[in-house]
């Protein structure tokens, strides 16, 4: 069992950590396999690292972040472990990761990272260059440590991702693989309904909408703001869960659907 999180160093810079446990819930002992020094597995330890997440994939451990890298831009970050003592980029850019945008540095966050059709894919949410409004982005690995390519396959459009409305933000994605497709789950502001929680669905070729396909997404009421889902596989059946307001108010509810073909 591996854990990761972000911990302050000695200068004050949010560093991304990782831990192995033992196994022994009598005895538990906790191993730093990023080095275990002041800093973490940061590209850059100067710059601040958020929202870590670490998969396996082939044997292998990856962590996946955000990190602070010009001006007020994070970058999305990836490494991988050797098993040992040396995590290594597989990124593809020391300035701008896995950024779609590598000109004009726009900033981008949460990264998720899952496992579709035996590669590794990531997903996150960027900035476009020409509005400022935040896209949902997801581009995959092709498997080589050493030439790290990715590939994104959510339409490769500079300012586009797979938003319901492209000139709207979208936030807080989360990936997860049913029954050999990928669904991709967020966030996303309406101009007349309060954010709605949006599902879409990749089949390899295509991507299309499995939460209604209309204006409002799988909110329990339209209305109310709607954030941070996820979803999850249960007994061959796809939920998924996020927290909403009540009654346009300061008070947040969890809300949990069941998809049956659709949400």
């Amino acid at each position: 069992l591996y854990a990761t999180w972000i911990e302050w160093n000695s200068p004050n810079e949010l560093q991304v950590r990782v831990s192995k446990w033992n196994g022994d819930t009598d005895s538990p002992v906790w191993t730093l396999v990023d080095g275990g020094a002041d800093d973490g597995i940061n590209v850059s330890p100067p710059k601040d690292a958020g929202s870590p997440k670490l998969i396996a994939f082939n044997n292998t451990l990856y962590a996946v972040w955000d990190e602070y890298q010009y001006g007020t831009e994070d970058v999305i970050r990836i490494k991988e472990w050797d098993g040992a003592t040396t995590w290594t980029s597989i990124d593809g850019s020391s300035d701008f990761g896995l950024n779609r945008n590598k000109t004009t540095r726009q900033n981008a966050q949460k990264p998720a990272p899952v496992i579709y059709n035996g590669t590794l894919c990531v997903v996150w949410h960027e900035i476009n260059e020409s509005s400022s409004i935040s896209q949902i982005r997801i581009a995959q690995w092709n498997g080589d440590s050493d030439t790290p390519v990715w590939s994104f396959i959510d339409g490769n459009d500079i300012n586009f991702g797979i938003n319901y409305i492209t000139g709207i933000n979208a936030e807080n994605a989360h990936a997860l693989v049913f029954n050999n497709n990928l669904y991709v789950t967020w966030n996303e502001a309406t101009s007349s309904y309060g954010t709605q929680i949006r599902v879409k669905k990749w089949n390899g070729s295509t991507w299309s909408f499995v939460d209604g396909n209309g204006a409002n997404g799988i909110n329990f009421s339209a209305g109310n703001n709607a954030y941070e889902p996820k979803l999850i596989e249960f007994n061959g059946r796809l939920f998924a869960g996020w927290h909403e307001q009540v009654n346009a108010g300061s008070i947040q509810n969890i809300r949990v659907k069941q998809s049956n073909s659709g949400f």
